[in-house]
């Protein structure tokens, strides 16, 4: 691994989803992260913002962002506020959510490209609102992250990532700069 970066991104990887291990995935991520940057520090305390955004209130420079589908359970790590999704590709009726839930623009690229096109759509927007700490709260329709019929690779003031990482899935990470992504697996 290169010199760390101030806004280098590191995304955790677990196999399975298991509500049960949520948190001590978390902890276990949150201090080989903070240890990266020389910070030790044995337990993180979890609290929520006012829509439900989780952050640690020590926050000490660690924030992150927490998503699962499918096979996996994955959380991300930034210095600064993060938001990021993943979403397995499954056989559903996705012109509908998208007419639904999508900007007109959204959902006519979506009518064009297909459903890979769907997942990174959705992707881009979760991780915007978990950046911005709404969550669903916001509704979908009021922003595009689609320009000239492609996805945007910035929305305001933050970078949107999207990644083909693994067949079957679509992630994005949002974040007002970003430097290297590092992708760590952790069972």
């Amino acid at each position: 691994m290169n010199t760390l970066n101030f806004y280098d991104v590191f995304v955790y990887i677990c196999k399975g989803t298991d509500p049960s291990l949520r948190n001590r995935r978390l902890q276990k991520c949150a201090r080989h992260y903070a240890g990266l940057y020389g910070d030790e520090i044995n337990c993180y305390t979890e609290k929520y913002g006012n829509y439900g955004k989780p952050y640690f209130s020590e926050n000490r420079g660690v924030h992150y962002s927490i998503s699962h589908s499918g096979d996996y359970w994955m959380c991300a790590f930034h210095k600064e506020p993060i938001g990021f999704d993943i979403q397995e590709h499954k056989a559903i009726d996705f012109i509908n959510i998208a007419k639904h839930w999508y900007h007109p623009q959204e959902y006519e690229t979506v009518l064009e490209k297909g459903a890979n096109q769907f997942y990174d759509i959705w992707c881009a927007k979760e991780s915007y609102l978990k950046y911005i700490g709404m969550g669903l709260r916001q509704p979908m329709k009021d922003f595009s992250v689609i320009e000239e019929n492609k996805l945007k690779n910035r929305i305001l003031d933050t970078e949107l990532v999207n990644i083909s990482r693994k067949p079957g899935y679509s992630l994005c990470i949002c974040a007002e700069k970003i430097i290297n992504i590092y992708f760590l697996v952790y069972f």
